[in-house]
């Protein structure tokens, strides 16, 4: 998370917004409390980008020139000005063999390092991200291949690097799987608290004298956890958010903050569904 606001008035003030005019000191102070959020502040767009979008619209091709090379860019609008802002590099062979496809979809992508020049997979959903990569099939993992043709219950073992461990066939929370577990790590609390649930769901356990509440996870393919929940930052203060209703990534937007006129771009929240104003970032006078 960029602190650029933060350290330029620290740096012109002194630890303090008090050096500054009211309206900068609003902006950093808008900035700050959207950085709680995990909202950055948008970067104010350099002379040589704003040259790049004269006389052009929102939306209009543009170039940049960067050592001693030719970027290729889109005019957007940037708080209160146009400005040429590079264009996003395409996805990465194995997310761009995913494309218009589905989980579970076959997929294929050049990969130069390869001796074969091609690999092959399946498109898979990264955890907890809403994008697809094409992925080696995978193995199954010993554990599971321990069980194949068994049943619930049946003994099993088990061997790894010259060791061999005993357990139990048991039925892991997702789809059913049978994986040989010996009896204590299958009889943990947190994997009992998962028996018969989905990932996502509620669940909770005793530990000692307390009871922890959490929400089912996904722990590799096949076994689920109840995990008390992640932190969540504050949500971004809703002016900065109405000032984004009706309006586009990218888009221009302002707010009042502290009775002054905070302008930045709109850009979307870290939940990814949200769009919200990013104030320009504040620098120092």
């Amino acid at each position: 998370m960029r602190r650029l606001a933060c350290l330029a008035v620290v740096a012109a003030c002194g630890g303090g917004f008090s050096a500054l005019d009211p309206a900068t000191a609003a902006a950093a102070d808008a900035v700050t409390q959207l950085e709680q959020s995990g909202v950055a502040c948008e970067p104010a767009p350099s002379t040589a980008a704003v040259a790049a979008c004269a006389s052009k619209a929102a939306g209009d091709p543009c170039q940049l020139s960067k050592d001693e090379r030719t970027i290729d860019g889109t005019c957007r609008s940037v708080g209160s000005v146009v400005a040429c802002v590079p264009n996003p590099p395409p996805p990465p062979p194995p997310f761009a063999a995913c494309t218009g496809k589905h989980a579970g979809d076959p997929c294929s992508f050049t990969d130069d390092d390869d001796d074969d020049g091609t690999r092959t997979g399946t498109c898979r959903l990264l955890p907890h991200r809403d994008v697809l990569i094409c992925a080696a099939p995978e193995e199954e993992p010993p554990i599971v291949t321990a069980c194949d043709g068994k049943q619930a219950g049946d003994a099993c073992a088990v061997s790894d690097d010259g060791h061999t461990r005993s357990g139990s066939c048991i039925a892991l929370p997702v789809n059913g799987v049978l994986a040989c577990l010996p009896g204590p790590v299958a009889a943990l609390p947190p994997v009992a608290a998962c028996a018969s649930k989905s990932a996502g769901d509620a669940c909770s356990f005793a530990a000692g004298d307390k009871t922890v509440d959490g929400f089912c996870r996904a722990l590799g393919e096949h076994l689920l956890v109840c995990l008390p929940p992640l932190p969540t930052p504050p949500p971004p203060p809703q002016v900065a958010v109405d000032a984004c209703a009706n309006h586009g990534e990218g888009d221009s937007c302002s707010f009042t903050w502290k009775e002054h006129t905070v302008s930045g771009a709109c850009r979307d929240e870290p939940d990814g569904t949200t769009l919200v104003c990013a104030p320009l970032c504040v620098k120092g006078g």
